[in-house]
Order: structure tokens, then C-alpha cells, then sequence
């Protein structure tokens, strides 16, 4: 019911993380509680769509794949137009 008046952000992103590697990351954090948030998190992306989720991988495959999401995203990119290359702007 929310999802219908709360405007859409143009990208969102799902970091989805292991729970076995995220408690060891926040151990006050009990293993079933982080199963259980990890889930809710799922199951709402799937719900809302529109939602990127980049799963469990190492930081800078994590980061490679945000990026190419957010260069996919840009309105030069689904309009087919050839995009600026940030690692090539000298």
C-alpha cells in the first residue's frame, strides 16, 4: 500500500551479504535474527521491484557491479547514446 504514494528513487540497490559473514561482522547480532532481516529484505525487493539486489560477492565485485547498474540506469544508456567512461575523463 505504501509503495503506491511513495515516489520511486530512480535506482535502489540491495546489498544482500551472507548472515553467516555479516555476524561475524556484528556479532551482538544472533544468527537467526540476521536470517530473518536478510529475507524481509529479499521478500520486499521482490515485492516492490525495480530494486537491484548485487548479491554476496567480494567488495570489489560489489562495487563493479553497483556501478555498472548506476551507468545502466543513466538516461544516455536507455536511450542507446554512447556514455562517458569516468575512468577515461583525464
Amino acid at each position: 500500500m505504501v509503495s503506491a504514494f511513495v515516489p520511486r528513487p530512480d535506482i535502489a540497490y540491495l546489498l544482500d551479504a551472507d548472515p553467516a559473514d555479516a555476524r561475524a561482522r556484528k556479532p551482538q547480532y544472533p544468527a537467526e535474527f540476521m536470517h530473518l532481516c536478510r529475507n524481509a529484505y529479499l521478500r520486499l525487493a521482490g515485492i516492490l521491484g525495480g530494486m537491484t539486489v548485487i548479491p554476496p560477492v567480494p567488495l570489489a565485485e560489489a562495487q563493479r557491479q553497483v556501478e555498472a547498474a548506476f551507468v545502466g540506469a543513466l538516461p544516455e544508456a536507455q536511450a542507446g547514446a554512447p556514455h562517458l567512461d569516468p575512468a577515461s575523463a583525464a
